[in-house]
């Protein structure tokens, strides 16, 4: 099992042959002026299966995690399966969700995905706070 990518957007929508589109793409820092704060955001994790790994149920687990190497939320455990099809060489999945995330200091956070518990890979991202901007 491998790990493709790890996207950070603001929507994404799935399409039928496994494919995906998604709206600003590519997020990895937030400025706000006061914490704790909301960020709103979608992410779309792709994982690809070897052919002996389809045909079965796995569980993703994600974790979103502060630079003080705590969980932001409680892991979330998605279940997928690829099924197996004569003609493809690739069995592709691409999990998806939507986090409305409570982050209560700036700093460094990392998004860490498993499969069946063997982690596969993270993303990093900043939540930072705005400098203030005083009188000129």
């Amino acid at each position: 099992m491998e790990l493709k990518n790890i996207i950070l957007c603001e929507s994404a929508t799935r399409h039928p042959d496994g494919t995906f589109s998604l709206l600003r793409g590519g997020i990895d820092n937030w400025v706000s002026p006061q914490f704790p704060v909301n960020i709103l955001f979608t992410f779309v994790i792709t994982v690809e299966l070897s052919l002996s790994e389809t045909n079965q149920m796995h569980t993703a687990g994600l974790d979103i995690i502060d630079e003080d190497g705590k969980r932001l939320v409680p892991q979330a455990k998605i279940q997928f399966s690829s099924n197996r099809v004569s003609d493809q060489i690739n069995f592709r999945n691409n999990i998806m969700g939507t986090i409305n995330l409570s982050v209560p200091k700036p700093g460094r956070h990392s998004m860490d995905v498993s499969v069946d518990g063997n982690p596969l890979g993270s993303y990093e991202f900043m939540v930072a706070k705005s400098a203030n901007q005083g009188p000129s």
